[in-house]
Order: C-alpha cells, then structure tokens, then sequence
C-alpha cells in the first residue's frame, strides 16, 4: 500500500541503467517517457505497481496499485555493494593511458566485470544466495592481488 509521503531513491542496475526504490521495493523504467513524466513498473514479475517521477527534477508524483509482494531490502544493500565493487575494480586495475600506448590490464578488468556482472545476474534470478554471492565476490577481490 503507498504511504502519504514514500521515501525514494536510485540504484544502478547491472546493465548501467536508473533504477527507482520506493520504500524498500525496486521499480524499473517502463519503457514511457514523456518531456514531463517518466513511468516506472515493479520489477517483480508480475506485480502490477506502477509509479510516475518528473523527468527533470524526479520528483515522486504518482504511485498506484499495491505491490503483490513484501519488500526485499537486502537485495538492495547487495545492489549498492556490488556498485562499489564494480566501481573499485575499474578505478584501481584501469590506467590513465596515455596517447597511443595500450592497456595491458583491460583484458583482466573486463573479465573481472564480467565475473562480477554473473554473480549479480545470478543472484537477482535466484539461483544463488547472498552468501553465495559474497563468497565469489571475495574470490574475484582475493585473486585480483
């Protein structure tokens, strides 16, 4: 059920783009904008839950239908860990290049990237668990030294 005044926040997907957490549940873009509003859907399959930002300043303006659903906040810390490791992985294994000369490590950290996009892809489908998840993150990070 909405609340009067929801909090909302943004996460990074996997795949780079916006996504919108209200109140613990996660919305993506539904595909539909206009130059004043962007349309958001539940992320859970389907969870009928829809909700409207303004496109240029995102402030929450709509939110309708009930969520089929309890909230998973935990998936939403992992969301934020896994960003941060995404991140630190590109900042400390990518070089400045400088004109004309090449990255040896860029093989390694795409690799690295895509290990970590894996573990993410099969952690929101379910197939492993956060523990799981950690597990193989500590790895990459341990075998990254």
């Amino acid at each position: 059920m909405a609340t009067a005044c929801p909090t909302h926040s943004f996460v990074t997907s996997n795949k780079g783009k916006a996504l919108l957490v209200i109140d613990d549940y996660v919305f993506q873009q539904s595909g539909k904008a206009t130059i004043a509003t962007t349309y958001w859907a539940c992320q859970f399959k389907n969870c009928s839950a829809v909700a409207h930002t303004t496109t240029k300043t995102v402030v929450l303006t709509k939110q309708k239908n009930d969520h089929c659903h309890a909230p998973v906040p935990e998936k939403i810390e992992i969301r934020h860990m896994m960003n941060k490791v995404k991140s630190r992985v590109i900042n400390e294994t990518t070089f400045k290049l400088e004109a004309g000369s090449q990255n040896k490590n860029a093989p390694k950290t795409l690799a690295m990237q895509e290990q970590i996009d894996n573990l993410g892809t099969r952690f929101y489908n379910d197939d492993i668990d956060r523990t799981e998840l950690l597990e193989g993150l500590s790895l990459l990070v341990a075998s990254k030294k």
